[in-house]
């Protein structure tokens, strides 16, 4: 499952599934940090 936090002026996206470890990443825009989201799920 994907969060979304505004640090700032960017978007942090934060992926956590069950045995793997977590995937972080910072975007400008949130519709990038969904489709990163998307992808890493």
């Amino acid at each position: 499952m994907a969060t979304f936090h505004k640090r700032g002026l960017k978007w942090q996206v934060q992926v956590r599934r069950q045995g793997h470890t977590t995937l972080t990443q910072s975007f400008t825009l949130k519709a990038d940090a969904e489709a990163w989201a998307a992808h890493a799920a």
